[in-house]
């Protein structure tokens, strides 16, 4: 049976999709013009509660340029409701999510009501004065400005035109398939390497991204959710989730307790372009009610020195848990949890420590922490020495509490690129980040992203967003001992499962798709 389409018809067609694409941008512009208004608003309400708290001129320069900070940062977010959905920049998104957490609400939480001086968290003895926070909130106010200019410019969509688009896409047998496969291998390593069993030369680099699978797998199970509403892949996604957050808890790691649901979300917010608000605060309840937990469970080291030790008995681990988790009253549990979560987001703190002692107590680095990157891709097994590439122990020591510390001090990426070559770092850093943000946004997610495609941006967002505050190095090293395993998983699912074209320039992949202005069938230009 056939279905002959006139041109009228067709005309038709045409015209009612180009009214319903004028309804939808209008309604778009609507929602761009209110986020406009709420963002004012709330600078304003929150401008007019400081000046009512009776600041002096420092504390009233730290709000108005936390404000600032804010109002810049709300830029691409504005803008991004004034587009449809397939349309939307969710890289420069987060990124302008994280300025705000990073640097424009620990001024208004935290140092402008603290008295001065104060110290940054995991700066012990720091002594921070509100000149050096000012010092800090410009740097990052104009690192933020370089970053916001640079995503603008034609570089990065240049750059993306060099990269072949994807268009080879995972049915839902295929994802299906590879995700039991990542979780196999993952659980795989990860749990002897837990153990003990795995030397930790062989878990480090490349190997140690396998044990990664049982995170990514999230990626692909969550698309199989969304496009094929697979019952198997939701009961393997929540199985995942649960089993991840035992293991994190036993051990004590916050990360391993939320870096899978985190996945699964960043994963919906790819797919749907839109970044819910009630997901975020969702998100910061969650995030305030693991950290106390976590931290009784590293306080249980006396008793559970090792990983090892606490897996072997799990119950014990966990009935102590709970037994001291009695001992606490909600509202104390809660008001910890959130302000450890503030303090795990504040970057000011360390940024404005970095850049007032470098380079009058430190001398500029030159470029020798950004190095490590080259250094990462060296295997310990052949280079024993090799230095470990997170360089928070060295902050610590240098910057931080001092080498008597074992602890993993945060430098921040406005403060390493500083500490490095200054002024000029950050501006490059900042360029860098963008481009490469925009070559990432152009060329995976611009058409109609495929399966592959999602999971290896998913995979860059998350490196990016879990090390925003660590070593440079280490997080463009991660993103790429990531990318390499699923590029070479994408390989071999071509060779030996089913894959399925994806030629259309159209849609956001998740919902029925409108006919192209632009565009009339191919066999419709031929006459008969």
């Amino acid at each position: 049976m056939s279905t002959d389409i006139s041109g009228a018809s067709w005309q038709q067609e045409v015209e009612s999709a180009r009214r319903r694409a004028q309804t939808g941008h209008g309604y778009a512009l609507g929602r761009a013009a209110l986020a406009f208004l709420l963002v004012v608003l709330i600078a304003v309400v929150v401008f007019a509660f400081e000046i009512s708290s009776g600041l002096d001129r420092d504390q009233l320069n730290m709000v108005l340029l936390a404000l600032a900070t804010f109002g810049l940062a709300s830029i691409p977010l504005v803008l991004n409701q004034g587009l449809p959905r397939e349309r939307r920049h969710i890289f420069i998104t987060l990124l302008a999510l994280l300025f705000i957490a990073a640097y424009a609400l620990p001024p208004l939480i935290y140092y402008i009501p603290t008295t001065s001086p104060t110290d940054a968290p995991g700066f012990a003895h720091s002594y921070l004065e509100r000149s050096d926070l000012i010092t800090g909130q410009l740097t990052a106010l104009f690192g933020l400005g370089i970053l916001l200019v640079s995503y603008s410019l034609p570089i990065g969509r240049s750059l993306a035109r060099l990269f072949p688009q994807p268009h080879i896409d995972w049915p839902l047998s295929t994802l299906l398939v590879v995700s039991i496969a990542m979780l196999g291998i993952g659980w795989a390593v990860l749990i002897p390497g837990a153990l003990g069993l795995i030397p930790p030369d062989l878990g480090s680099g490349i190997i140690g991204a396998f044990t990664m699978g049982t995170i990514y797998a999230n990626v692909a199970l969550t698309l199989a959710w969304i496009r094929h509403r697979s019952f198997a892949a939701l009961t393997l996604l929540l199985l995942n989730i649960m089993l991840g957050g035992l293991f994190g808890l036993v051990g004590g790691s916050k990360t391993q307790v939320l870096i899978r649901p985190f996945l699964t979300v960043l994963t919906y917010v790819l797919v749907r372009g839109t970044v819910p608000a009630r997901w975020i605060a969702l998100g910061t309840v969650l995030v305030a009610l693991v950290y106390p937990a976590s931290q009784m469970a590293r306080d249980l080291r006396t008793t559970y020195p090792s990983f090892a030790s606490a897996f072997a008995d799990p119950v014990g681990m966990l009935t102590a848990i709970g037994a001291g988790s009695r001992s606490w009253e909600f509202s104390e549990w809660m008001e910890t949890g959130i302000e450890a979560t503030s303090h795990r987001f504040d970057a000011l703190g360390g940024a404005s420590v970095l850049l007032r002692d470098t380079p009058s107590r430190v001398e500029f680095q030159n470029g020798r922490t950004l190095g490590l990157f080259f250094v990462a891709w060296v295997p310990r097994i052949l280079w024993p020495e090799k230095p470990n590439i997170m360089i928070g122990q060295w902050v610590t020591d240098v910057y931080g509490s001092g080498p008597h510390i074992s602890s993993n001090t945060a430098p921040t990426h406005i403060g390493e690129y500083y500490i490095n070559f200054g002024i000029l770092g950050v501006v490059l850093g900042m360029f860098v980040i963008a481009t490469v943000g925009r070559v990432a946004q152009e060329s995976l997610m611009k058409q109609n992203p495929t399966a592959p495609a999602i999971v290896v941006m998913t995979v860059f967002l998350y490196h990016l967003i879990l090390k925003f505050e660590g070593s440079v190095g280490g997080m463009y090293a991660g993103i790429g001992f990531a990318i390499i395993p699923i590029y070479f998983i994408h390989r071999i699912v071509r060779l030996t499962l089913p894959t399925v074209r994806n030629d259309d320039q159209e849609g956001s992949g998740d919902a029925p798709r409108e006919p192209s202005p632009l565009a009339r069938p191919n066999w419709q230009s031929s006459s008969t």
